[in-house]
């Protein structure tokens, strides 16, 4: 997965911004709190806030082809 491809996806969520925060991480947010963030300019690894109890629920494991 690219930039391109993260933007489009978190972005395709309604009221979702884009913003660096905390000088140097490139955040989606709704309402101004982050869903998803990534370091710049090293996007090899994203993060995802989910709830504590779906944690275990959720795979967000990827294989680029």
């Amino acid at each position: 997965m690219d930039i391109e491809q993260l933007r489009n996806l978190c972005l395709s969520y309604s009221g979702t911004s884009e913003g660096v925060k905390y000088g140097d991480q490139l955040c989606f947010m709704v309402v101004g709190k982050p869903f998803c963030s990534s370091r710049l300019p090293d996007l090899s690894n994203v993060n995802f806030k989910v709830p504590d109890d779906q944690f275990d629920e959720r795979d967000f494991s990827y294989t680029s082809g």
